[in-house]
């Protein structure tokens, strides 16, 4: 899956690959909305930023988009959430 896959929000993904495109990549970014949704679009665009192959999405080939797919990229981790009552 990449990017371009996403149907839903068009119009954050199109802002995020045009980031991508014109090398203009904020430091940060924060991602609102349902986790499913805002999940997917957050782990596409880091995938998409440590792609070796294409230049504003992932190309879901190249060595660093397979790790990405397989968990075990390593300069990219999921930050667990604490819930509040552990």
């Amino acid at each position: 899956m990449s990017l371009a896959v996403i149907k839903t929000n068009r119009n954050v993904v199109q802002q995020l690959q045009n980031a991508i495109s014109d090398n203009r990549i904020s430091h940060a970014y924060l991602f609102t909305g349902p986790d499913e949704i805002r999940k997917r679009i957050g782990f596409e665009f880091a995938k998409a930023l440590l792609c070796e192959e294409s230049k504003d999405d992932a190309c879901d080939v190249c060595i660093s988009c397979r790790k990405m797919m397989h968990g075990n990229h390593e300069d990219f981790s999921f930050l667990k959430e604490r819930k509040s009552d552990e």
